[in-house]
């Protein structure tokens, strides 16, 4: 498993992140690549399926996802997989920071298996893409949470 971590602080409360995180009409604001959702709830909740698209090196792709951990305000977490390409834990962790809010979000992947996965693995392994996303992703959330000073 591959693992990509990178966290921020964020002039806010736990709650506040939390509920920006699992409020999915809000992911285009702040998850980096985000196409849109076409199936799932408008809340996360444990155990909750969401499918959404992700657009990467000008393809869009399903991504599958699951909540597979659910512990308010301080942690949640998604098994995520894009059919043929990979599968995945993101765990987002708030943590109370003397500035606010320490995020942290773990990126670990799995590619798939033969030459693709071997593909996919130079490409977010190789060139940085999961590291990008996750730091973009924090950059944008933290952007949108101290704009509208939630």
């Amino acid at each position: 498993m591959i693992k990509v971590q990178a966290s921020i602080v964020i002039n806010t409360t736990p709650e506040n992140i939390f509920a920006a995180m699992i409020d999915t009409k809000r992911h285009r604001e702040f998850v980096y690549n985000y196409v849109d959702q076409y199936d799932g709830p408008e809340f996360l909740s444990a155990g909750t399926y969401f499918h959404w698209h992700i657009r990467l090196y000008g393809l869009t792709l399903r991504v599958h996802s699951l909540v597979s951990a659910f512990d308010p305000p301080g942690q949640y977490q998604e098994t995520i997989r894009i059919n043929g390409f990979m599968k995945a834990i993101l765990t987002k962790t708030m943590e109370t920071d003397k500035d606010g809010t320490l995020l942290t979000w773990t990126w670990e992947y799995v590619p798939a298996f033969g030459i693709l996965g071997k593909i996919v693995d130079r490409i977010i392994g190789g060139q940085g893409t999961a590291r990008k996303g996750v730091e973009e992703s924090l950059k944008m959330i933290k952007a949108v949470i101290e704009l509208r000073k939630e």
